[in-house]
């Protein structure tokens, strides 16, 4: 019955993420049907600089065989060393072109281009996250990088990308103008509903914070916020408008944003979960995993290659461990019957089928670009409104636990009332019989004295006639003695 439950949310979730990228590989602009030698840009392969020693003018008398094949979107892992991209950019047309050479890839601390020419490398352009954001050669979340192209003719170049130890991925793309402005314009407004949806969510659960003041409410408050300034800081969007001049931000914010959002999940979820109560053990593990995500928040703020390294490793590797842990918590307290976690359930199957998916994309098993760009925003966002759901279920719970407390304190204070009252009718009664047999009592007594004059005044004479007999006299009356 449980699975049972489980399996038309489930079968929803998975069937909405299959269309979304259905829909992005109807969309994608790369046609694998044409032949290498037919796209405009060609991805000749790439040498890995561990030392960051290697010079542009070496790389550039190197042949073609020399560069190591990496597909279509070049994937280096988690690497910190820097790597040489080389790339040959065509013109088929018999006439001159202007194109825009684009990297998708916001993040990088690194993104130069050298053109070769003759056996030789000239710099164009450096830039990347290590250099302010007005020093872009043109002014965009991603890198671009203007280009002239003659007729019938080719250039080859040289990309210089490093992430300082990030996923390091560098999708490309050779663009117009005019096709950067409509796909802009989609891309604004597919970003802007997920950013909406996420502001929503945070006021949302803030104002629900401040009605009931639970602290698990707070820690999912700090949790949406940290996703929120994550996502800004992932889509270059803090570099460009929040933090432009700081390169320091621009580094440390990934990481930092990431532990802070990673720690606040845990707290949440041991809090919503009552993990204390139903698995103490587990509750434990989750504040050791805790703990070392709280010391990762301060690493990450130490901005060093080998600091921002283990940062950056130890954030994913803990957040593996979490996205593995959770769901098998979820189930076994939703077998202690504790109904609000259903919606946590759902929500952690949509997040690990979305970054399932984004894995497979990134090694080139699943093919799509709409959802290597969108596939986390959608996942995530599906896990926000559904954990907002848990948190309403659970505070309808506790309101129709406590209406039912209220009900039951009612009908014991009647039942009370109605004790009282008899206990109260029946001492009433005691007293009235006690104070009629007093009262009887009383009459009696008074009777009997009364009898006792009268019988004692038949004893005495009269006072005349004790006048007339002695002239100085007085009468002791004491009946009672």
């Amino acid at each position: 019955m449980f699975f049972k439950r489980l399996f038309f949310p489930f079968l929803l979730l998975l069937g909405s993420l299959m269309f979304f990228m259905g829909n992005a590989r109807d969309q994608s602009p790369a046609d694998p049907l044409i032949t290498y030698i037919e796209k405009p840009l060609l991805i000749i392969g790439a040498i890995a600089d561990v030392d960051n020693e290697l010079l542009p003018a070496k790389l550039a008398r190197l042949n073609d065989i020399d560069f190591k094949e990496v597909g279509e979107v070049p994937t280096f892992g988690f690497s910190p060393a820097h790597h040489w991209i080389r790339l040959r950019i065509f013109n088929f047309e018999d006439q001159p072109v202007g194109k825009i050479l684009e990297v998708n890839n916001p993040i990088l601390n690194a993104c130069n281009l050298y053109e070769v020419k003759n056996g030789t490398a000239v710099k164009l352009h450096i830039t990347g996250d290590d250099h302010p954001f007005s020093q872009r050669p043109v002014v965009h979340l991603n890198f671009q990088f203007p280009l002239e192209l003659k007729a019938n003719s080719c250039r080859d170049f040289l990309l210089q990308v490093s992430s300082r130890g990030e996923q390091l991925q560098v999708p490309m793309g050779l663009w117009s103008a005019t096709e950067i402005s409509v796909r802009d314009e989609t891309d604004r407004l597919l970003r802007g509903t997920y950013f909406g949806i996420i502001l929503f969510v945070l006021l949302f659960n803030l104002f629900i914070y401040l009605i009931i003041r639970e602290t698990s409410s707070l820690y999912y408050v700090l949790y949406v916020f940290a996703l929120f300034m994550l996502q800004l800081s992932l889509g270059g969007f803090a570099f460009r408008y929040l933090w432009p001049e700081s390169t320091y931000l621009a580094n440390v914010a990934n990481p930092f944003f990431a532990s802070l959002s990673i720690f606040a999940l845990i707290r949440f979820t041991q809090l919503f979960l009552n993990l204390k109560t139903f698995f103490p053990g587990l509750n434990r593990f989750y504040n050791i995993i805790g703990a070392l995500v709280g010391i990762n928040i301060f690493l990450s703020l130490v901005y060093t290659p080998t600091m921002f390294q283990v940062s950056v490793l130890t954030i994913n590797i803990l957040a593996l461990v979490l996205n593995v842990m959770i769901i098998p918590t979820v189930i076994g307290v939703m077998r202690k019957n504790f109904k609000p976690a259903r919606f946590f359930l759902y929500a952690f199957i949509a997040l690990v089928t979305s970054v399932f998916f984004f894995i497979l994309n990134n090694f080139g098993i699943f093919r799509s670009d709409f959802y290597a760009a969108y596939g986390l925003q959608i996942g995530s966002a599906v896990e926000v409104i559904l954990l907002s759901f848990a948190i309403v279920d659970k505070f309808k719970s506790f309101r129709e636990d406590a209406y039912s407390r209220l009900v039951t304190i009612n009908d014991m204070k009647a039942r009370a009332n109605i004790e009282l009252e008899q206990k109260v009718t029946e001492r009433t009664e005691e007293i009235t019989v006690a104070m009629e047999i007093v009262e009887k009592q009383k009459e009696e007594i008074v009777d009997s004295i009364r009898y006792a004059e009268r019988i004692q005044k038949s004893l005495l004479p009269g006072e005349g006639l004790i006048k007339r007999l002695f002239s100085d006299n007085f009468i002791l009356f004491k009946p009672r003695d």
